[in-house]
């Protein structure tokens, strides 16, 4: 996963998505996301790695660690279309037939401010 906490900065930090729903999903971060905020996520998806865009809203962002600074940012996708949303449900119906996928999906992220 990538995502930028300021898109006109073209600055970029990679993260691994932890958990993944329909609804949204979430992911450690060193940088702290205001609740509310909100965020532009591109997807690709396997097998075929279809790009999927969707605005989303940070729900919570509370610390993991309290030795560094680390976050777990959740996120709640917003606006989404139906085509994306099937999109999204065949990569989790293949997800738990198969206990797992193929290939990870990446996401990209993005503020908006």
């Amino acid at each position: 996963m990538k995502y930028a906490s300021n898109p006109d900065s073209g600055r970029f930090q990679v993260k691994n998505v932890h958990d993944l729903s329909e609804g949204g999903l979430s992911f450690l971060t060193n940088l702290k996301l205001d609740t509310g905020s909100k965020l532009k996520i591109w997807i690709l998806l396997p097998p075929n790695e279809t790009l999927v865009s969707m605005d989303a809203t940070v729900v919570r962002c509370p610390s993991q660690s309290s030795k560094r600074p680390l976050f777990r940012a959740s996120i709640r996708f917003v606006n989404i279309s139906a085509e994306e949303n099937i999109a999204l449900r065949e990569v989790l119906a293949r997800f738990f037939k198969n206990d797992r996928l193929a290939r990870v999906p990446r996401f990209v992220i993005r503020r908006r401010d």
